[in-house]
């Protein structure tokens, strides 16, 4: 608990910077652990389609069996988003800008295509 004291005494301070980040869901910026740690809120939104010649990622082998899809690539027609954190206590705020981005982009209503 300690450990975790510290490190939402860190964050804090960069919400005493900034009002919201935005950042990639997935990726190097790691910001679920962070949330999870420190109780800062996040919200995920859809933020596109990945085009047609993205990448697919090849199956990644696990422990406990055989090769699995990837899930950090995607692949052709996979949903791409981004993520909202907030400072401490302000969850409203935060869902209220997400919400806000979500309503001008339209990025929720796309889908891939079924084959």
């Amino acid at each position: 608990m300690r450990a975790r004291t510290l490190a939402i005494q860190e964050f804090a301070k960069v919400f005493g910077q900034v009002d919201l980040i935005v950042c990639p869901t997935s990726g190097p910026s790691n910001q679920v652990t962070v949330t999870n740690l420190t109780g800062h809120p996040a919200v995920i939104l859809p933020n596109g389609v990945r085009g047609s010649d993205a990448p697919i990622t090849p199956p990644q082998p696990t422990v406990a069996g055989p090769a699995t899809p990837g899930n950090q690539g995607g692949g052709p027609n996979t949903p791409v988003s981004l993520t909202f954190l907030g400072g401490l206590y302000k969850d409203a705020e935060t869902c209220a800008f997400a919400h806000a981005y979500q309503q001008a982009t339209g990025f929720h209503k796309l889908h891939p295509p079924l084959t």
